[in-house]
């Protein structure tokens, strides 16, 4: 019975190994090809608590595309989350997706778990309108690079690389791997 289990745990460990390998290798193609395989984008990691400050999920759709739901936590108490809901797609070695209007307008947030209702959802809104023309129908991409520490995420914005956003942590997680919304309880 022993001998069979480390068989199979040694089975099961060249067959995991395989799909990753698998995996980084479409992704150094194609930038979706982890949301192809199932995985959620977990940004701004923290490895230890295995929260992310943004999950971002990609349903993939017959034209080659993909919807895209984005959580983001905006403020820690009370939890604010904005919940933006998007065409994704790839470009070259990115991954995009356009800015429209529509969509801002479409925009719900949750405050500590709980979605909140459609007037409260406008003023909220309404508050983050100042910034938005800015960004209104202009193409916002990530780019992930690997790095000796792990992937990180570059933004450009219609081409442009936004250098004061930074390079954030991110990784790719399976949705059983228990990651979460930083500070969901």
């Amino acid at each position: 019975m022993n001998l069979l289990f480390k068989r199979c745990a040694i089975a099961f460990a060249f067959i995991s190994t395989a799909i990753v390998a698998e995996v980084a290798k479409a992704a150094s193609t194609d930038p979706l090809a982890p949301a192809r395989a199932g995985l959620v984008e977990c940004g701004e990691i923290d490895e230890t608590a295995k929260t992310c400050t943004e999950l971002a999920d990609y349903l993939p759709r017959t034209d080659g595309q993909f919807d895209l739901t984005s959580r983001r936590v905006l403020s820690q108490n009370p939890q604010v989350v904005w919940v933006y809901r998007s065409t994704a797609f790839a470009e070259a070695d990115k991954i995009c997706a356009k800015l429209t209007t529509p969509d801002f307008d479409m925009m719900n947030f949750e405050i500590d778990g709980k979605e909140v209702g459609a007037e409260q959802a406008m003023q909220m809104r309404n508050v983050m309108r100042a910034g938005w023309p800015k960004l209104a129908e202009k193409t916002s991409c990530m780019k992930l690079v690997q790095t000796r520490t792990g992937l990180v995420a570059e933004y450009y914005l219609d081409g442009i690389i936004q250098i004061k956003e930074g390079r954030t942590p991110m990784k790719w997680v399976h949705p059983d791997e228990g990651y979460k919304l930083f500070g969901t309880k």
